[in-house]
């Protein structure tokens, strides 16, 4: 995408409230579609406009703060958005196609070039904004919301929190709520909102806030980049918050880096000690799936002791159904070249290995 293109998109994003407002009250007027009117785009399948779509990317849900360049997301995640918009505001047999889809998720975390300097003012004030924008708009528009990908800081925190709570309010089909960074210690008052919540996935941290808020909520899946050894009782204080627990990751946390190398260390964790503490693990009754995520492609003696750690607490679960051992190894963000234009490389699979655990007699 070229710069021209790219700062278009980023001034859309500005005033998306009254942008999407604008395109909500043009879209119940009556002008009456025929054939004669309707555009080819409009008229293909459903299925295949969202093929279409689906070759722009979005915010991937495994976006972590600590494994970006910057602090805020590539602009290229919120191309879908953009397109979509402007779709929307060609003409009304478009609309009806398009808003759904447009209002399948809201973001508060595009944030222009001209802003990443100051970006922690940005979010918090594109996040007021939306907060405003989408209380006021059509209920029929708001019901689509599924996605909610907001960015927070410390910058007017105080003022601007309480938009939060408006915010999913007034959102009745909200499924997911992505939290790129939080810069607070509130975690509690975010999960206290979302008392419903069943899957919790840490962006990066220690984890102590957020799995201490976890008793506010039913949550049933945590994954994500926890600093299990920093605090050695965090497993118990996760077995006391969230005993329904079905499904738990402990992923290997890894720091920005300049190439696959660098990235595949990590100087403030060490997974060695994951098998010293994975045996709390035993305390969550209801955990059907352990997943260990490493960060690097070739398998460390320290890693073959935590699977095994990790093996046997769900071989002596007294839990009658079968359990499930992940073993995965990924390749986290970097640059395809060490050059310009410095293009990323969004997360990677190299492996995933399942293994079943069965319970005797089953």
């Amino acid at each position: 995408m070229s710069a021209k293109r790219r700062k278009t998109m980023s001034e859309a994003e500005l005033d998306v409230s009254q942008r999407d407002d604008d395109a909500s009250t043009t879209s119940n007027a009556s002008e009456e579609i025929t054939h004669n009117n309707i555009p080819p785009l409009a008229s293909i399948p459903p299925e295949l406009f969202d093929e279409i779509m689906s070759y722009f990317p979005i915010l991937p849900l495994t976006w972590y703060y600590g494994t970006s360049p910057t602090k805020v997301p590539d602009l290229r995640f919120f191309e879908r958005t953009y397109i979509l918009r402007v779709l929307s505001l060609t003409c009304k047999a478009l609309r009806r196609i398009t808003l759904p889809r447009l209002w399948s998720r809201l973001d508060t975390c595009c944030v222009p070039e001209n802003w990443r300097r100051v970006w922690y003012k940005y979010v918090m004030q594109a996040l007021k904004r939306k907060a405003d924008g989408v209380a006021a708009a059509d209920p029929s528009l708001r019901v689509h919301v599924r996605t909610l990908a907001i960015e927070l800081s410390k910058f007017e925190y105080k003022n601007i929190l309480p938009s939060i709570p408006k915010l999913l309010l007034s959102l009745p089909s909200l499924h997911t709520i992505q939290i790129l960074n939080l810069s607070t210690p509130d975690a509690g008052s975010l999960i206290r909102a979302c008392p419903n919540v069943t899957h919790v996935r840490c962006a990066e941290g220690t984890g102590i806030a957020l799995i201490g808020a976890l008793k506010h909520c039913k949550c049933e899946v945590l994954d994500g980049m926890i600093d299990w050894v920093k605090e050695p009782k965090l497993m118990q204080r996760l077995v006391n918050s969230a005993p329904k627990l079905a499904t738990l990751e402990m992923r290997h946390p890894v720091r920005w880096g300049t190439d696959p190398d660098y990235l595949n260390l990590s100087t403030y964790i060490a997974p060695a000690k994951w098998a010293q503490i994975i045996p709390t693990a035993s305390g969550l009754k209801n955990l059907r799936t352990f997943i260990l995520t490493f960060a690097t492609a070739k398998e460390a003696p320290s890693d073959i002791i935590s699977v095994a750690a990790a093996r046997e607490v769900l071989m002596n679960s007294a839990l009658p159904v079968p359990k499930k051992l992940v073993v995965r190894r990924i390749l986290p963000p970097h640059y395809a070249e060490l050059a310009p234009p410095y293009v990323v490389v969004d997360e990677e699979l190299m492996s995933s290995v399942t293994e079943i655990i069965t319970p005797s007699g089953y």
